[in-house]
């Protein structure tokens, strides 16, 4: 899954650099908690590899990050809605954002408890 993690992130990226282009400074900002569990599990990818089994499990330390930018996101997700002045967006995107990342979360976790 990491070269999906990396593609989400890219685009993410990308998603963002043209809200802000079109002059969405609010919307650009919100989109970007979207990319942190991707990156977030690139980054615990990269310290299970460089951590070795006799500090702790790869496996393990890989699921405690993801969920624990699950929950990070969630935050971010819900800190970013006050900013927004329709009720109907700020529900909006708070499930549909939520759903994405708990989505993709359980998406990671159970790939790498399965396999």
């Amino acid at each position: 899954m990491l070269v999906e993690s990396a593609a989400i992130v890219v685009l993410i990226g990308l998603m963002s650099i043209i809200l802000l282009r079109a002059k969405k400074p609010g919307w650009a900002l919100a989109v970007l908690p979207l990319g942190l569990l991707p990156l977030l599990h690139l980054v615990s990818y990269s310290l299970s590899l460089l951590l070795t089994e006799a500090v702790v499990d790869g496996d393990t330390l890989m699921v405690v990050v993801d969920v624990i930018a699950i929950v990070a996101a969630i935050c971010l997700f819900l800190f970013l809605q006050k900013n927004m002045k329709a009720r109907r967006a700020k529900v909006i995107y708070v499930l549909c954002s939520t759903g994405f990342a708990i989505l993709m979360g359980s998406i990671f976790i159970c790939n790498i408890v399965l396999w």
